[in-house]
């Protein structure tokens, strides 16, 4: 019985995972397949401030964001939450037309996610 790599994510430091698929060697659909969860760390203050420029870099933003200031109000946050702070932070500065986000918008972002 033999096992194939499908799938390996890394990113930046935050997560890994893995998925395999394990057949009888007579095709994807005669296997299984088995994933794993690997426990990671959620990011520390300069992490996450990483994490929400990282993701930040795409959308256009007030020329004042504290996104220190942002970092520590998202203590326990992983990179994914953090992602989804600033994409609320961005519906929210469409939805009032604006065309840039605002660091109230990022603070209120924090209460959505």
């Amino acid at each position: 019985m033999g096992g194939s790599a499908v799938g390996v994510t890394v990113g930046a430091g935050v997560g890994f995972g893995v998925g395999v698929n394990v057949g009888s060697g007579v095709g994807v659909s005669g296997g299984r397949s088995v994933a794993r969860r690997i426990p990671v760390e959620l990011p520390d203050l300069a992490g996450r401030e990483a994490i929400l420029r990282v993701h930040a870099k795409d959308v256009k933003t007030e020329p004042n964001i504290d996104y220190t200031q942002i970092a520590r109000a998202t203590s326990g946050c992983s990179g994914a939450e953090l992602a989804n702070i600033i994409n609320e932070a961005a519906i929210a500065a469409v939805k009032d037309n604006r065309k840039a986000v605002s660091q109230r918008d990022l603070e209120e972002a924090i209460e959505t996610v």
